[in-house]
């Protein structure tokens, strides 16, 4: 019988001082693309360059993601960002972009904290949404807004405001 060594989890810096794509593992360090739920993305590690990586041509997993004040994390149509257990500390801005991105709870607890902005681009296909028993926490200082589907139990502590488009909220 053969073992196989379970995937380590790696914490992912961006290493550019421009924008980019998530799924470019020359853009990290360590080289590497984050997709599992024991890695952690942190945008930018507070260089003084503002950036914005872009989701476009893959739905990544991590258990946890920094975007520093001034970043951007944009998820284009028809991706999805996963997070698993996840704490979201969002100083800066995430972008659920096009006619239809995700920003999807994967079956446990995930909390959105930090003085950031979820922004959902006001189509009804703009969604947080859970699977497999999934809830959000949205933490004091923190804000959803836009115009888009939150489909989550959630836990609202912080800011949620319908300022483009309409804003449905179903728990």
């Amino acid at each position: 019988m053969a073992l196989t060594a379970a995937a380590q989890a790696t914490d992912y810096t961006w290493d550019l001082n421009t924008n980019g794509n998530w799924n470019l593992g020359s853009n990290w360090s360590p080289v590497g693309v984050p997709n599992s739920s024991g890695d952690t993305a942190w945008i930018d590690n507070n260089t003084p360059v503002n950036v914005t990586v872009t989701i476009d041509n893959l739905d990544p997993t991590v258990g946890g993601l920094t975007v520093d004040e001034g970043d951007a994390l944009t998820i284009t149509s028809g991706r999805r960002l996963y997070l698993q257990k996840a704490t979201v500390t969002n100083n800066g801005t995430i972008n659920l972009s096009g006619d239809s991105s995700y920003l999807e709870l994967y079956q446990f607890a995930s909390t959105l904290t930090g003085t950031g902005q979820v922004v959902l681009g006001g189509n009804a296909n703009n969604k947080i949404i859970q699977s497999w028993g999934g809830s959000l926490t949205n933490d004091t200082g923190h804000t959803i807004r836009g115009g888009g589907t939150i489909n989550v139990p959630l836990n609202n502590k912080g800011k949620i405001l319908g300022d483009n488009g309409i804003m449905s909220i179903n728990q």
